[in-house]
């Protein structure tokens, strides 16, 4: 069975941990699978020394611009978001979301 990803909603974040629910389709087979979204060390310092947002983040997550594989399988997505732009890099498992650094790029 191949899957094709159609959606991504957020739900509100509970302290450093959001979850996503991602909508899945084979036909008529629907599967929704949710993802805590965790922030390492390093992503929070980012986000606090550039002043990004943890929702600027979701929304980078949510509906990325740019989409690049990376090394060791982490996934880099852009963002514009106003004058800014954005550079989150993740790592997907199968229960979370490891969101290793956060970046303005602009």
């Amino acid at each position: 069975m191949q899957l094709s990803m159609i959606g991504c909603d957020y739900l509100p974040s509970l302290l450093d941990k959001s979850l996503y629910s991602f909508y899945y389709f084979d036909y008529d087979i629907i599967e929704t699978v949710k993802k805590v979204l965790k922030f390492d060390r390093h992503a929070r310092r980012r986000m606090k020394w550039r002043k990004i947002s943890e929702d600027e983040v979701n929304l980078t997550l949510s509906s990325p611009d740019k989409t690049e594989q990376s090394i060791k399988g982490r996934i880099n997505i852009y963002k514009t978001i106003g004058t800014r732009y954005i550079k989150v890099t993740y790592k997907e498992f199968a229960d979370e979301i490891l969101i290793i650094s956060v970046v303005d790029k602009s």
